[in-house]
């Protein structure tokens, strides 16, 4: 019985790690097909360009670009998390805020 417990344990422990690996795997691949979406990029940067043309700063430009930005992502068919909705306009946001 010790011995079928084992073998139990090893093949969940096996598939576990196959799992994990196989998920970490995805997610990397998804992150740099984002990365390279010159399309999001352009739309966090419009969004980002717009909330600071219309002399917002702060907390206030960063909730209207991030607004703009996800509903222009949905309207573009992107179909992106919060996490990758931030990441991206952080990193455009970053680079045109005066």
């Amino acid at each position: 019985m010790r011995n079928a417990l084992k073998a139990i344990w090893r093949f969940i422990r096996r598939a576990g790690k196959d799992a994990a690996a196989e998920i970490a795997r995805r997610l990397v691949a998804q992150a740099k097909d984002i990365a390279r979406d010159r399309e999001l990029l352009k739309l966090a940067s419009d969004a980002a360009k717009a909330a600071l043309d219309e002399g917002l700063t702060g907390e206030k430009a960063w909730v209207a670009a991030r607004d703009r930005f996800a509903d222009a992502a949905k309207r573009a068919g992107k179909d992106l998390g919060d996490c990758a909705i931030d990441t991206i306009l952080q990193s455009v946001y970053s680079a045109i805020k005066p």
